[in-house]
């Protein structure tokens, strides 16, 4: 799925952009008391484009990685790492409660580091990239609701 940010920040080979709120959010009952923020995202820039700061860019998440393979790494890993190493502490080695769910968080902020170091290596498999650059959008609901159809 491809949207539109703002570029707030350019770096070598990124660059930092503040994505804009959807058209949706103009439709939504609960936008007067919504508190969401406009979401900073780094950005891949492989192909060089000449961007600045203020410039609007289209980019999209690489296409090898879902949304759920990345949930399951992020969240699901780390819930099965808790709950099985937990109750094998505790109902095959005896350990205390305590003991056995600090080791587990332990273990967890172990997995948590080594996903860190694997996904700071390979960089460019996870960050989305810079599409194309574009000029300002401007928001229009009917052809949204008519792309849907």
């Amino acid at each position: 799925m491809r949207e539109i940010a703002k570029v707030i920040k350019v770096e070598t080979h990124t660059v930092w952009a503040e994505r804009q709120a959807s058209g949706y959010c103009n439709s939504c009952a609960l936008k007067e008391i919504c508190n969401s923020k406009p979401v900073k995202v780094r950005i891949l820039n492989p192909k060089g484009y000449d961007v600045d700061v203020n410039d609007f860019v289209e980019y999209e998440a690489p296409e090898k990685k879902s949304t759920t393979l990345l949930s399951g790494l992020m969240y699901g890993i780390p819930v099965v790492i808790l709950l099985t190493l937990t109750m094998l502490l505790k109902y095959l080695f005896n350990f205390n409660d305590y003991v056995s769910l600090g080791i587990s968080g332990i273990a967890i902020g172990v997995y948590y580091y080594l996903l860190n170091v694997y996904s700071k290596k390979h960089f460019e498999k996870f960050v989305p990239y810079i599409v194309r650059k574009v000029n300002k959008p401007t928001l229009n609901i009917s052809s949204i609701k008519s792309q849907e159809r």
